[in-house]
């Protein structure tokens, strides 16, 4: 049995830690020992070590990593399956180890000796079903698992020639080494709110790490953060200025109008201890568009390749309106998400606005990837990219992804050939897909012209160019002028479109399901996604339209999928004169249990069905600390499938700091008072309470009060639903 070091050792931070602590522990031989959960320290630096192992003839850094499934390496990048990509582990680690094997040499400079004793970085998959897959073998020989991690760690041939294979007489120095630096960590690294759940990989500028809500914990869902190491030691007037230019495009997309098709981000803060400036974004399932090009497992059909296409058009455009250049669009930077929909990520690198001075870009231009950068941004390195660096730079870097997407491969082998070839691709995509639709050739080719001028004006115009080529009935509209504002040719009239009204050259109206008291809404055909969907327009409210848009909008994303609750697809705003809201819902065939009992058309066993299901539907509701506040049978619709419950207008969360009004007046209990602010109990009552007139007037037909009972000790008996 092995000895575990206590003195610096911390707590190790999840599962995957303590699996391998205490399999190392028991099935290595006592002559090793073990340190783990400690900090190094050298300088102002701090090093991170899950786990650091003193063997007869070798040092191991350790990074332990619970990530599950197929993890595919491509260059610096870790693509784990059904997660955003993260830059490899190793990177740091093997700094780490240089970092330590100096300190081991100097810990005593007359022992030549110590120069020579290796430290090696190795990363530990724990979980079972953990493959590695590394066609270029950069990262595969410094990893193991649980299986083979004795034998592996055991192996005197991976020790380089040039170095020692038997320290064991100068454990002792190595240890005092390694105790002299280092110190335990924390039982959990916390950044303000958030709880470290695993350290995933990072490189000179920052760390990754995925993190849970210290209140919420995981059902308020797990979240990723970027750490950037700062200076503390700085004066003040300098350490403002590396906050504003670490944070300056993050602070724009943080504010930015959020959007469908961009990742979102939660917080930027700088840590308590003012050391490094953390930034909070979604962890969102899904995989890196560089997947599904690469792997013949995950190949999209070309109805979805055309449905990326269109989304990661509509989200760039959606940053270029309000003033942001992404700089760094590749295949890595878009996420498709399991149903199929694209994610712009990766703003690390944006300009926002006018000003090309305030931020990091001068530091971390290295980092770019240069295979999809625009020829005015080869022609002069760091200067190009900070002034050069347009709409058009991202439309070009655009072009490149989407051939890579349609073809599979990549469109010019390196920077050279596509500046030799001034941008124009050597095979046009349809001479390697051939049944690509006339007047594709010319609409990708245009991304990538050489001079900026040429391209596509806009991500709107070419995602409308598209359109006009995919989709027949477009082709007569080309003659219009595609850069005219839209607002134009909007309606006047939100309240009253009749078929075949068209809203922003997207939603095509198809018959108005019903109006309310906050707006109306419509089933409309979706020419982007080729699909049917439900838009409701919001055009009246007594507080700002926006707001309740935004609420709403937010308290639908917020939720898990239900099979009786609606889904939401996405909100925004339509470039009308009123600047209408509006938030789109998928499309379910379905009639309004309120019309079902117009028409006397419920039995018995129908009212049971649909009241089982709406309650069921309101436990996950409440589950998720939502309460919808206005049940009543006009917000249900009853499908093939089932009820869903709709229509979430005074809907609030346990987050909303607001009262109890809104709703419909003889769906409220009598007992509920409006004037202060309701309780969690008094939610859930008001819900139970209109599910019970609900359950009433489906049975008879009729909106009679007097049966449903107004004490409410005698509601609460109904809360196991």
């Amino acid at each position: 049995m092995a000895k575990v070091i206590t003195q610096i050792s911390g707590t190790p931070a999840n599962d995957a830690e303590r699996k391998a602590i205490g399999l190392l522990r028991d099935r290595l031989p006592d002559t090793w020992m073990l340190f783990h959960n400690f900090e190094l320290r050298q300088g102002k630096e701090v090093f991170e070590i899950d786990l650091a192992i003193m063997s007869p003839h070798a040092v191991y850094l350790v990074d332990v990593k619970g990530t599950r499934g197929l993890i595919d390496v491509y260059g610096s990048k870790w693509y784990s399956e059904g997660r955003q990509p993260f830059h490899s582990p190793l990177a740091k680690l093997r700094n780490h180890a240089k970092v330590l094997a100096a300190i081991i040499r100097d810990s005593n400079p007359g022992l030549t000796e110590l120069r020579k004793a290796h430290v090696q970085a190795v990363v530990l998959l724990t979980a079972d079903d953990a493959i590695l897959i590394d066609p270029a073998g950069i990262d595969a020989p410094d990893v193991t698992d649980l299986k083979h991690c004795i034998t592996y760690l055991s192996d005197k041939k991976r020790i380089p020639h040039h170095r020692l294979d038997n320290i064991q007489r100068h454990h002792a120095q190595i240890f005092k080494a390694i105790t002299g630096k280092a110190k335990p960590k924390s039982a959990a690294k916390v950044f303000r709110d958030w709880q470290v759940e695993e350290k995933l990989g990072g490189d000179d500028h920052y760390t990754e790490y995925r993190a849970k809500h210290t209140l919420l914990g995981k059902t308020g869902g797990l979240a990723r953060l970027r750490v950037y190491q700062t200076d503390p030691y700085q004066d003040e007037a300098a350490r403002k200025d590396e906050f504003k230019k670490i944070s300056n495009a993050y602070r724009a997309v943080a504010h930015m109008p959020t959007h469908a098709n961009i990742l979102a981000v939660k917080d930027l803060f700088v840590s308590d201890e003012e050391d490094s400036v953390v930034l909070v974004t979604e962890d969102l399932p899904g995989q890196a568009l560089r997947q599904h090009i690469k792997k013949s497992s995950l190949a999209l059909t070309f109805d979805q390749k055309l449905q990326i296409m269109r989304n990661v058009l509509t989200a760039l455009d959606h940053a270029h309106k309000h003033e942001v250049i992404h700089r760094n669009l590749t295949p890595d930077a878009i996420v498709v998400t399991k149903g199929g929909h694209a994610r712009i990520t990766g703003f690390d690198f944006a300009r926002v606005g006018k000003n090309r001075t305030s931020t990091i870009a001068d530091q971390i231009v290295e980092d770019i990837d240069k295979k999809y950068r625009a020829p005015e941004m080869v022609k002069d390195e760091s200067a190009s990219f900070t002034k050069e660096a347009s709409i058009a730079s991202d439309l070009y870097s655009v072009g490149l992804i989407f051939y890579e997407l349609i073809t599979g491969e990549q469109a010019f082998e390196n920077v050279d050939q596509m500046m030799e070839a001034d941008g124009k691709f050597p095979l046009r995509p349809s001479e390697v897909k051939t049944d690509l639709p006339q007047g594709f050739d010319v609409w990708l080719q245009k991304f990538c012209e050489f001079d900026p001028e040429d391209r596509h004006t806009s991500a709107a115009v070419a995602r409308k160019e598209l359109d006009a080529v995919i989709l027949p009935e477009a082709k007569a509209g080309l003659a219009e002028d595609l850069s005219s504002d839209p607002a134009t040719a909007m309606p006047e009239d939100m309240t009253t479109l009749q078929r075949d009204d068209v809203l922003d050259d997207r939603f095509r109206v198809q018959e108005k399901l019903g109006s309310g008291g906050f707006g109306v809404v419509y089933k409309v055909f979706d020419s982007f996604g080729d699909v049917v969907r439900v838009i409701k327009l919001i055009t009246r409210d007594r507080r700002s339209v926006y707001e309740r848009l935004r609420r709403e909008y937010k308290t639908l994303t917020q939720l898990p999928e239900h099979p009786h609750v609606v889904k939401v697809i996405w909100a925004d705003r339509f470039n009308d004169k009123k600047q209408t809201p509006y938030i789109v819902f998928e499309y379910v065939k379905g009639l309004d249990v309120s019309d079902l009992m117009d028409a006397e058309a419920l039995s018995l066993n129908d009212a049971v069905q649909i009241i089982i299901q709406a309650a069921k539907g309101l436990v996950h509701l409440h589950k998720n600390g939502v309460y919808h506040q206005d049940m009543k049978p006009s917000n249900l619709l009853w499908t093939d499938k089932g009820v869903r419950i709709i229509d979430f207008n005074v809907a609030v969360s346990e987050k909303d700091d607001v009262k109890g009004g809104g709703g419909t007046r003889r769906y409220l209990p009598p007992d509920y008072d409006l004037s202060v602010e309701p309780s969690t109990e008094d939610r859930i009552d008001r819900d139970l309470y209109a599910l019970g007139i609900t359950f009433y007037e489906c049975l008879t037909a009729c909106r009679c009060l007097s049966l449903c009972g107004i004490d409410p000790a005698a509601k609460k008996t109904a809360k196991g639903y």
